[in-house]
């Protein structure tokens, strides 16, 4: 069973201690389900449904989770998403379930201002940007792991609040609530290394939460400290393997990168900790976040799309600091203040929606491969799927009946001969082209469709010198 499982058996007693749910508080859930339901609608308007992970292996990642690929980064996607192996179509399965999770974590993000203290309507103000975010809207729609790390990170911090407001560092509820959200940040640790510093950000909900300062010191310490052990209990193996497989300078270990980085997450724990002044800590606090954000990019040069689905995982804890500033203004001035801040953010947010109907050659190629794959359903189909640097994925499952041959050099070409062979984008590439045009000049082939595909790389390294031209050919028998 997966932390998350553990989590939600760990956060009920602590949540749920009214005996019986009132009507009024009936009608509340009502309305929450309503709510996430218009997100969810509104994100589908925004964004449409695709892969997302750059280089061509999107599919990869629901090959994880139906058990095909080894996670080499940890077990967290297989766990979330094995349920995907019941439907025909998994990876819209898992698109939807994704779209769902970020709707509501949106709208989480107004939960959690409330739990810090801020009127009703200055926390749905924090909410807003992330509703109408077309970026958020499409990491949401897609496979993408980053949209794990954004919701259950909201989550997390949700959690840690609500134990904290509900009862001190040495109470049950807090324990319990503290060890629900340190077994949902376990599950987005055990996932891929790069939400593990996003993660380390939660613990600021509870330094974010009024009262006085000694007592939240001490509650997000002892939420340091459980969650802290937690991961090391539960997940230390796995990460342990992620960081041996992941690459060391990608992370920034042992170089001057982990000490911005750990630099830049002190100075919004030690601001929220210690300066009195709210408004100072929450801009003293999102600043260091911000540049945070900054320097732990190391997808910043792939593409203008995946850089910016990675700055999302850290909105959480801005969200946080921006509640932390206005929890200690009037109502007046918080709901104005809210607005304010609402609509720089929603304007910065739509002014994206270039970036976030982008797409490059290896999503367009995966994501219209659903839509032809139920041909070749049964029958082996050959593609080169390796060239120098370039890998491909098709999203044909061997789960689903499908029978692939990813072609990597000359020796797979002498393989038995399939009855379809894919054009990929690869064979666009100076890597692949003198491959693809050796396979090609063995078989006959009759074209069951080709198509043109704008060249746009996926990462700054893998550049097409001209036109992308991929298609679906039968290979006629001699």
């Amino acid at each position: 069973m997966s932390p998350i499982a553990f989590a939600v058996v760990a956060l009920a007693p602590c949540l749920v201690w009214r005996r019986r749910l009132s009507r009024e508080a009936l009608r509340h859930v009502a309305l929450v389900f309503a709510a996430v339901g218009a997100s969810w609608l509104i994100h589908q308007l925004l964004a449409t449904p695709g892969f997302l992970h750059q280089n061509g292996q999107g599919p990869v990642w629901i090959g994880i989770a139906l058990g095909e690929h080894f996670a080499h980064y940890g077990p967290g996607y297989q766990e979330l998403f094995a349920w995907c192996r019941r439907f025909g179509n998994p990876d819209g399965a898992v698109f939807t379930a994704m779209s769902i999770a970020v709707a509501a974590a949106a709208l989480g993000a107004s939960g959690l201002g409330r739990a810090i203290g801020l009127s009703r309507k200055a926390a749905l103000m924090l909410s807003l940007p992330l509703v109408c975010d077309p970026v958020l809207a499409r990491v949401g729609a897609s496979e993408s792991y980053f949209a794990v790390g954004f919701a259950l990170n909201i989550a997390a911090m949700l959690w840690l609040a609500v134990g904290a407001r509900i009862g001190s560092a040495r109470s049950g509820r807090f324990v319990l609530a503290t060890a629900g959200a340190g077994l949902v940040i376990c599950q987005v640790a055990r996932t891929h290394p790069l939400l593990w510093q996003p993660a380390a950000l939660c613990p600021l909900a509870v330094l974010a939460l009024p009262g006085r300062r000694s007592r939240r010191a001490a509650q997000a310490l002892a939420a340091l400290v459980v969650v802290g052990a937690l991961v090391v209990l539960t997940s230390g193996g796995e990460l342990y393997r992620a960081v041996r497989y992941y690459r060391t300078e990608m992370m920034g270990v042992g170089s001057s990168g982990v000490i911005a980085r750990l630099g830049g997450m002190a100075v919004a724990y030690a601001a929220l900790g210690f300066i009195r002044n709210r408004l100072l800590a929450g801009a003293l606090a999102a600043a260091a976040i911000v540049y945070t954000t900054h320097v732990s990019n190391v997808v910043i040069e792939d593409n203008p799309l995946i850089s910016a689905a990675h700055d999302r995982l850290f909105v959480p804890a801005l969200v946080t600091c921006a509640a932390a500033a206005l929890r200690g203004a009037s109502t007046s001035w918080q709901n104005g203040g809210g607005a304010v801040l609402a609509v720089v953010a929603s304007v910065y947010a739509l002014l994206q929606m270039p970036i976030a109907r982008w797409r490059s050659v290896d999503s367009l190629e995966t994501t219209a491969a659903l839509d032809w794959r139920q041909q070749v359903k049964g029958q082996r189909i050959a593609y080169v799927g390796r060239a120098g640097r370039r890998v491909l994925f098709l999203p044909v499952y061997a789960a689903l009946g499908f029978d692939d041959q990813r072609i990597h050099g000359t020796r797979d070409a002498n393989a038995p001969i399939p009855q379809y062979y894919y054009r990929s984008s690869l064979c666009s590439s100076d890597e692949g082209r003198a491959l693809c045009a050796d396979l090609e000049s063995r078989w006959t082939l009759e074209p069951v469709f080709e198509r043109t595909l704008p060249a746009r790389h996926s990462q700054s390294w893998l550049t097409y010198s001209g036109p992308v031209t991929v298609g679906l050919f039968r290979v006629q028998a001699d």
